[in-house]
This record gives structure tokens, sequence and C-alpha cells, in this order.
């Protein structure tokens, strides 16, 4: 219990408050009710400073930990972070491995975080392609978080926007065979209805190498 009190004190606020003068920039009026950032660069960035690859990452996982804190100050609803895609998979076993442990880390340090905050976790992409220790944990996640209303951050991952298109077709004409749905019903809304996380708002993107972002 000690512990958790412990680090429920250092939730009091973020731990790099958003400048007054770049809020006094900012028109709230018009921000996004949802922001994705493509995460892209991080093994660059490290070799370019002379580190291995996944000094990078680690860069990286440190970002989006800022990302988050200044979204929520400023009351983004939801923030997709494209984390790892399909093609990550064809990286260096070494590397893929140290990926799945960061994500792991991730999802355990920021658990209570969110809790406190109020900010739930989901998931979108072909996430039983992931170690079967890391899918525990992050569905476990999602599960405790499910009740956090005041910011949802989805992670994508393992993902691929062409799966994402062929699991909605293949979907779509599974219910035009049985007769549910007609070829000339299918519309924007029937295809959106059929993607990942179908409720939550369409995403403004942005792309960005996390471990130098700030």
């Amino acid at each position: 219990m000690a512990q958790s009190l412990d680090k429920r004190k250092r939730f009091s606020g973020p731990e790099r408050p958003i400048p007054l003068a770049v809020k006094g920039q900012i028109d709230f009026s018009a921000l996004p009710t949802h922001v994705a950032i493509i995460m892209d660069g991080n093994g660059r960035w490290a070799r370019s400073k002379g580190l291995p690859r996944i000094a990078g990452h680690r860069a990286g996982a440190k970002t989006v930990r800022e990302v988050v804190e200044a979204s929520r100050e400023i009351g983004i609803r939801y923030l997709t972070l494209y984390t790892f895609s399909n093609e990550n998979w064809k990286r260096p076993q070494d590397e893929v491995q140290a990926l799945m442990n960061l994500l792991r880390k991730y999802v355990r340090d920021e658990l209570d975080e969110m809790l406190h905050y109020g900010i739930g976790m989901n998931v979108m992409g072909q996430i039983d392609m992931l170690p079967p220790k890391l899918q525990a944990e992050v569905r476990e996640t999602v599960e405790k978080t499910a009740h956090c209303d005041k910011m949802t951050v989805i992670l994508a991952l393992s993902y691929s926007g062409r799966m994402e298109i062929v699991e909605a077709t293949r979907e779509i004409a599974a219910r035009c065979r049985s007769g549910e749905l007609q070829p000339s019903d299918i519309d924007e809304k029937v295809i959106g209805d059929h993607l990942y996380l179908p409720t939550v708002p369409s995403r403004t993107c942005s792309y960005a190498r996390a471990a130098n972002a700030g």
C-alpha cells in the first residue's frame, strides 16, 4: 500500500506542464477530438548519435509519456499511437524482442497513472500475433481501465491499414452472402462500422519521430 501511495504522489500533476506562453497560442475551441501519431525514425535517431537502435526506442517511449501528459492537459479526448506495425515483425529478432519488452514495461508502469487520471487504454491491430504474456497484460490493462472516461489512449499494435480494410471487407462480404446486407447498401458508414474501433471518432494524423519530437 505504501508503494502505491508513493506512486500516487507523483501523479499530482504532469512532470512537464505545458508553459503558459504555449497554452496561450492554442485555440482550445479548434482542438481535434482524436489525434493519431505515427511514430517513426527512432532507430535512425539513435544511429545518428552513435547509439544502438534500442536506445532510440527507449527515448521514444519516454516521449510517448510526455505526449500523453500534454494531450491530457489540453483536453485531447482520444490519442492513437501507431506503436508497432505488421512490417516491424521483419526487423531483427533481438530488436523485435526489445520492442516487446518495452511495450510490456510501458503497460505495467503506466497503469496506476492511467487509473489516477481517468485514462482508458484500448488497442487495435492483430493483437493475437503478440507474445502471449504481452497479450495478456495488454488485455488486462484494457479491462482495468475500461471505466476511465477522461481520455483514451489507443495503441496500434501489429497494425496494418491494409489488413484493417481486408478484415472489414471480409465481414461485409459475409453479411452480403448471408443476405443480411445488399451490395447496394454498402456506403461509407457501413465500411466505417466494420473498421477497428468503429465507435471512436476519425483520426487527425501527425507523422513524428517520437525519439526527438520534444
